[in-house]
């Protein structure tokens, strides 16, 4: 102990006595950690949020897809009344929700904008409340109370940023000319909904000549087998349309969820690792050039009995309180810029919470503490091999 403790002594006094050597060592480590860390914290938080997102809107939900026609022309196919029906019947399935979406002309005041409009089937007007939580992130008037009202509900964006001014409850906004009074306006959900208009699917049908589906979202009942239940809905709707529907359960959303962030944060993380590297690269680069310019040094420790295990160790020991500065400089950095950038976070995706992956950290930090430690000691080992006499020559 009195040894090791010695060569921490030693360590920590050559790192003082050249600032600026160390200062720009630990720049090169540390922003290399920082980006790392911050690509890995950004990426285990929002998995996490949108996990919940999806837990929250989506958990009970099955959406039922018609996928791309095959034939010539690549038209996609499309669902009808019959077929919406018919899923309405199915064992496990509470309500079936028809949905058209399109873009159309919506203008208030003497502004237009090109917007997507959503029309959706109103069976149960409670239960698809409920599925959509409009109940309770309606931010402003309410849900439509009847399967044809005329009135439009908007998404946050559609109501704050789309047009100069905020579009408010109980304005009339005109959509491909047709003029609806605004019941309510959807509260921010972070998905590309907050730009939507909603309309009821029979004023789509009124107003509109809409006539078919572009999807059906099932919401389906507590400990439904969703396996089963997707086999027995692609047989229902091969059967009535003649194709064969892309069936997407929770798990499958969830699923291509997480492969889509995965590959995003596998290429940003190799990137952040690719510049660690040429980091430790450059940390062994210097301690070669170090250790060059202490020969003299190295040699007059030799002969006054250290050993070469202990002149290893020494470097190794710089090398290490570096790396160490740098990764509690870099965490502390990165968990401080991700928290003040949380409010920026929360406006493209509502549910987003910074989440610290600590045993990753930890993980990476010991795995890269160990990996400049080694790189810096390789020098003095090399060196180590010639006599006493020709390091004190030089």
């Amino acid at each position: 102990m009195g040894v090791l403790g010695m060569l921490v002594r030693m360590a920590w006094r050559r790192l003082r006595a050249d600032v600026t050597r160390t200062a720009f060592t630990l720049l090169g480590i540390g922003l290399s950690i920082f980006l790392l860390s911050s690509i890995l914290i950004i990426s285990t938080s929002f998995t996490a949020s949108l996990r919940e997102l999806l837990e929250e809107f989506g958990g009970n939900h099955v959406y039922v897809t018609p996928g791309l026609n095959p034939m010539p022309g690549g038209n996609a196919h499309v669902f009808h009344d019959e077929t919406l029906r018919a899923l309405r019947g199915v064992n496990g399935v509470r309500e079936a929700i028809g949905i058209r979406l399109a873009a159309y002309q919506v203008g208030v005041g003497g502004e237009t904008r090109i917007l997507p409009v959503m029309f959706i089937t109103l069976g149960n007007p409670s239960v698809v409340a409920d599925a959509y939580k409009f109940t309770s992130m309606l931010r402003e008037g309410r849900f439509f109370q009847s399967a044809d009202e005329p009135g439009v509900i908007l998404g946050a964006d559609a109501a704050d940023k789309v047009f100069s001014r905020p579009v408010h409850v109980r304005e009339i906004l005109r959509v491909d000319g047709k003029a609806y009074r605004v019941i309510g306006v959807y509260g921010k959900l972070g998905t590309p909904d907050d730009r939507n208009v909603y309309l009821p699917y029979a004023v789509g049908q009124k107003d509109f000549g809409i006539r078919a589906y572009d999807m059906i979202d099932l919401i389906v009942q507590e400990g439904v087998d969703t396996a089963s239940l997707e086999e027995r809905v692609e047989r229902l709707v091969k059967r009535l349309e003649g194709f064969t529907p892309l069936v997407l359960t929770p798990e499958a959303v969830q699923e291509e969820v997480s492969d889509t962030l995965g590959l995003a944060t596998a290429f940003l993380s190799m990137l952040a690792l690719v510049s660690l590297i040429i980091s430790l690269i450059s940390l062994a680069n210097t301690y070669l050039a170090i250790v060059e310019q202490r020969r003299r040094e190295i040699g007059t420790l030799r002969a006054l009995g250290m050993q070469r295990w202990q002149l290893a160790l020494l470097i190794m020991i710089e090398a290490g309180m570096v790396t160490l500065l740098a990764l509690l400089a870099a965490y502390v950095l990165s968990i401080l810029v991700l928290t003040l950038l949380t409010p920026v976070f929360r406006q493209a995706l509502p549910t987003y919470q910074l989440i610290i992956p600590s045993h990753q950290l930890v993980g990476i930090g010991v795995i890269v503490l160990l990996a400049a430690m080694l790189l810096a000691a390789l020098p003095s080992m090399i060196l180590q091999r010639e006599e006493i006499i020709s390091l004190l020559r030089s």
